[in-house]
């Protein structure tokens, strides 16, 4: 410290700078600090430094306060309430690490620190760190029974999918604070979550009444309209949610609304906004090239950006691609379809997402969904659909020779969602004399090979799940696939297999399966057999009997 600064005057710099802050005068003490607070260099003096942190805060000049704060942490680490400021910096840059490692280091010095424990519950389920929120919340809730620490113990428990205590938390938060529309919100989603659609649909229409300009609101019960099927009003409250603030959610919840009641052109437009969701930015490749708009070029890399089988029923749009350009790569996002996508893809470069170093051998790129605002627009731009995968024959060959009979293919399981599944006892009653059952399900467990051996279907030794090559092999060996919502599915359509996609009720399902027909748009093969009665095949399965 500049030996210019007496204690005396130290004194007197800092009363003045209070007396500053007390008027609002918040520039001024600013100027009247900062000169001090570059000298320091003990830890002597930090509350100067802090002051002057918090006031640069006050004044949003963000990277002025860190740096003081920052200086201050350095000369002292041990001060809760430093870590706690640089910690809600952190976490608005959304360096949620650095946050946490800040909160951790204040609750090491104060465990029982309110603000603390909330903050750090807070960024936990911000990350869907749910287990470690749980451990801090309930610290939180045996020191401060607020409305805002009910809600927030209610998004953990939700997160946990512990619908019922969320629901009964956020009823707590709401008897604090009874008109709280985030808090309603809140407990609408839970209710949503927990197949309680009614009251989530009366929560939200209550909400709206107290605010009707609340597009949180809308967007949510749009989404409840979606999970009841009942698209049109979805697709209508998403539109409100959007007219009144548009923002990525209500865009991109709006686009597959539109995807599912087949009105493509909008539905595309709005499903772009999904590259403004973390989820998708991460798969974003890295290029200064522009994106396709529509017109001939000499080179393009189309590029994977989702699951297995978006990756494949998107890909049906690739040959399109071949009148507008001359030069096609595409790049698999999964290594697992790059031997299956090279020996169907013939005159496309099919390459591994690795690969791309440079960009320097395209002019432009895409990522395949995208493709579906230019080639798929109406119901009659899926006319022109023809077989566009296609197995390894020698594979093909060796796999036929180990049977006697036509196949039928079998699978009954998504990892994506368990409320898709079927009880593999169902399928006894498709067993025929004509055909020899065969598994085509991934990733059997030791029950369900000891059951499959019980109905008499049989399942080979093969690696279906990171060998897709097999798998399409195997499917292209069927007569018939029936099989729930997964890659089989998707494998069986693009091979133009005879398929029935076991739809149950009242599951969500993606907007390629939503079809104005029985069949799908995307696979003609495919028969959508929509389950008549709830929790009861047994009347599809009759029809689907019939059939082969």
């Amino acid at each position: 410290m500049d030996k210019s600064y007496s204690p005396n005057k130290l004194a007197a710099l800092w009363k003045q700078a209070q007396e500053l802050c007390d008027k609002n005068k918040l520039e001024d003490a600013l100027e009247l600090l900062t000169p001090i607070c570059s000298e320091i260099n003990d830890s002597e003096y930090i509350s100067f430094l802090n002051l002057a942190g918090l006031i640069a805060l006050n004044l949003d000049k963000n990277e002025i306060g860190f740096s003081w704060l920052l200086k201050s942490y350095k000369l002292d680490p041990k001060q809760v309430e430093v870590n706690y400021n640089l910690s809600i910096i952190y976490e608005n840059k959304k360096n949620y690490k650095s946050a946490v490692g800040h909160l951790s280091k204040a609750l090491d010095l104060d465990p029982r620190n309110i603000n603390c424990l909330f903050n750090r519950a807070n960024i936990y389920e911000t990350l869907e760190l749910y287990e470690d929120g749980l451990a801090d919340i309930s610290k939180l809730i045996r020191l401060e029974q607020s409305a805002d620490v009910y809600n927030l113990y209610g998004l953990i428990q939700n997160g946990c999918k512990n619908y019922n205590q969320a629901i009964n938390l956020f009823k707590r938060a709401l008897d604090l604070d009874p008109d709280n529309i985030e808090f309603m919100n809140n407990l609408a989603i839970s209710h949503k979550d927990n197949g309680g659609l009614n009251q989530a649909k009366n929560i939200l229409l209550e909400a709206i009444k107290i605010n009707p300009g609340v597009a949180l609101t809308l967007n949510n019960l749009g989404l409840v309209y979606e999970e009841a099927n009942q698209l049109e009003k979805a697709v209508e409250y998403y539109r409100k949610s959007k007219d009144l603030q548009e923002n990525f959610a209500n865009s991109y919840n709006l686009g597959i609304a539109q995807l599912k009641v087949h009105d493509y052109k909008n539905g595309w437009k709005n499903y772009e906004s999904r590259w403004e969701i973390n989820s998708f930015k991460l798969k974003m490749i890295r290029t200064k090239k522009p994106l396709w708009d529509g017109s001939e070029c000499r080179s393009i890399l189309v590029w994977g950006e989702q699951g297995l089988g978006d990756e494949i029923i998107y890909s049906s749009m690739l040959n399109d691609l071949k009148t507008y350009c001359d030069n096609i790569y595409y790049a698999c996002l999964s290594t697992k379809t790059i031997s299956l996508f090279k020996n169907s893809f013939k005159k496309i470069k099919v390459l591994a997402m690795d690969e791309i170093s440079n960009d320097d051998f395209f002019d432009y790129h895409i990522p395949v969904a995208s493709l579906g605002q230019f080639f798929r627009l109406d119901a009659g731009s899926f006319e022109k659909y023809e077989k566009y995968l296609f197995a390894d024959q020698d594979l093909k060959n060796k796999l036929k020779e180990k049977f006697n009979k036509p196949l039928i293919g079998i699978s009954w399981r998504s990892n994506a969602s368990v409320s898709k599944n079927i009880d593999l006892k169902e399928f006894k009653k498709l067993i025929h004399p004509n055909y020899q059952m065969i598994n085509l399900q991934y990733q059997l467990t030791i029950k369900e090979k000891k059951e499959l051996n019980s109905l008499g279907i049989k399942y080979l030794d093969l690696e279906l799940f990171d060998d897709i090559d097999t798998a399409a092999a195997l499917i292209d060996c069927c007569e018939f696939v029936i099989t729930a919502s997964n890659i089989n599915a998707h494998l069986a359509g693009a091979l133009n297999k005879k398929t029935f996609l076991l739809s149950a009720s009242g599951v969500k399902q993606f907007h390629y399966w939503m079809s104005p027909t029985s069949n799908s748009l995307w696979y003609p093969s495919v028969q959508i057999v929509n389950q008549q009665k709830n929790g009861n095949w047994a009347r599809d399965f009759e029809l689907i009997y019939k059939q082969i």
